[in-house]
């Protein structure tokens, strides 16, 4: 008997491998993930929202606090809904932590043993020549120019610089209205968000025509310069120095516009690769990112933690592109453990039954001998139960669960073993009150060697002979417990 009790127990810890800080995380707030499905997260309104389907998230609700997800297989996906990277920045970190659960099921289960005996490629469009005819005439050969006609030639490429360094106000004005715009998709929509991304793209390649141009010509006027000679020796050495320093007047402000158009690109390839990330995702899925594979462990807990962050850049209307300062927005902690039908939960509390146990002492017989005697019996009708181990059977959303529990009852020196069924209650004002009914085994003490009459030499004799024997048949009880 004693044998087959310890198996059964075995059996029953072994088979529920609950993962969770308690038992009534998993069946008051557990969510269960099928097979073929993923877990979607959403940021919106400053709250983590979630999703679980196969494919086309739709209805995504705000996650609970102590929410444990229970997926059936081994491990679950986990998407998110893009955000602009200008705006935001998405972290996430997975940890595991042992599974309180299991490790109280498994004291209950020592302390029930010890009774019975002992866990991109980048690319670049090639620059447009925008001065017709500019690249074709450096190409020719030498014509014979007189000093005059030469100082001319670079003076109007100086002039050409110039007019469209002096345009750069009207292109500063649509390179902070492309970042606006850019930072200003919402990323709610693929379709919307692509189109708008689009027509920035096109925008910006006319604004990168601009610089391109510039660049032609300060490098057309850099190999003049080089090329620039005088009959004069003296004059050919000012005109060089004059228009070198002009080159680089103009070459510095050149660096600074461009810098505002670079900054703007930085900002659109950001934009761009989250669309497109976004667009065809893990799995064929369309407008989620991976964030990573979450994996269930026996014995174990998945934490899978989420920060969203204020990041990305602004764009004062007087000024440069600067990074945000980077605040966080939400963080959400996501426990996931392996979906079982059967739950363990530790409990305590009281046992109404009734059990008898013999009591032996001694006595003096006629003769004047100090005899064994029989002392009576000692009843009890309430035991208090000090570890209960419940194997409650997960019904999701139910406000009944049903268990089958075992568990020990020590009133002073009388171990007793209760099995029985009964039903946890799932609603207010009852929630987590349990109610059972079941069979409580006693063992009792027996004399060994000794028997009612005999002779001794005091107590001592008679609790030195008393050894513990299973007492058959079980007694019926009624139970009352309350998980905290």
């Amino acid at each position: 008997m004693r044998r087959l009790f310890f198996l059964t127990i075995a059996f029953l810890i072994w088979l529920n491998p609950a993962a969770g800080q308690r038992a009534s995380d998993v069946l008051e707030r557990g969510i269960t993930i099928k097979q073929n499905q993923k877990l979607f997260l959403r940021y919106d309104a400053g709250a983590l929202k979630y999703d679980i389907a196969e494919d086309h998230p739709d209805n995504f609700l705000t996650i609970p606090d102590s929410v444990l997800f229970l997926p059936k297989n081994i491990g679950v996906n986990v998407y998110i809904r893009p955000l602009n990277p200008l705006n935001y920045s998405i972290t996430d970190e997975l940890t595991f932590i042992p599974d309180q659960i299991e490790s109280k099921a498994t004291e209950v289960y020592d302390q029930i043993s010890g009774l019975l005996g002992k866990m991109d490629k980048k690319s670049e469009v090639q620059n447009r020549n925008l001065i017709r005819g500019q690249e074709k005439r450096d190409q020719e050969k030498p014509v014979e120019y007189t000093c005059k006609t030469k100082l001319q030639y670079l003076i109007n490429i100086y002039t050409s610089i110039k007019d469209k360094l002096n345009s750069g106000a009207d292109f500063q004005k649509q390179i902070i209205a492309s970042f606006q715009q850019l930072k200003s998709l919402s990323f709610e929509e693929a379709g919307n968000t692509r189109d708008s991304i689009d027509q920035n793209g096109t925008a910006i390649s006319k604004i990168k025509e601009h610089f391109d141009s510039i660049k032609i010509l300060l490098d057309s006027l850099k190999i003049q310069i080089k090329k620039y000679s005088c009959k004069d020796p003296k004059d050919t050495l000012i005109v060089k120095h004059v228009l070198t320093d002009l080159l680089f007047q103009v070459t510095t402000e050149y660096e600074r516009q461009k810098g505002r158009y670079q900054n703007l690109k930085k900002a659109f390839d950001l934009v761009d690769k989250a669309c497109k990330m976004a667009t065809v995702s893990k799995d064929g899925l369309e407008w989620c990112v991976f964030i990573k594979e979450v994996e269930v462990q026996r014995g174990k807990i998945s934490k899978l933690i989420v920060k969203i962050n204020q990041s990305g850049y602004i764009w004062p209307d007087s000024g440069e592109m600067v990074a945000n300062l980077n605040a966080e927005k939400v963080k959400r902690v996501v426990s996931f453990r392996k979906f079982n039908l059967f739950i363990p939960e530790v409990s305590a509390g009281v046992a109404y039954t009734n059990l008898n146990f013999p009591k032996y002492s001694t006595e003096t017989d006629a003769q004047g001998n100090l005899v064994v005697a029989d002392a009576g019996n000692e009843n009890f009708k309430r035991l208090s139960i000090n570890a209960m181990l419940n194997i409650v059977g997960f019904i999701p959303n139910s406000m009944l669960h049903p268990f089958f529990q075992v568990g020990v009852g020590v009133n002073a020196n009388y171990p007793t073993i209760l099995t029985g069924i009964g039903l946890r209650l799932n609603f207010v004002p009852l929630k987590r009150l349990a109610l059972a009914f079941g069979f409580a085994s006693t063992w009792i003490q027996q004399l060994d060697k000794l028997k009612v009459g005999d002779k001794v030499s005091g107590e001592a004799d008679v609790s030195k002979d008393l050894i513990y024997q299973f007492n058959w048949p079980p007694k019926p009880y009624i139970a009352i417990q309350y998980n905290f």
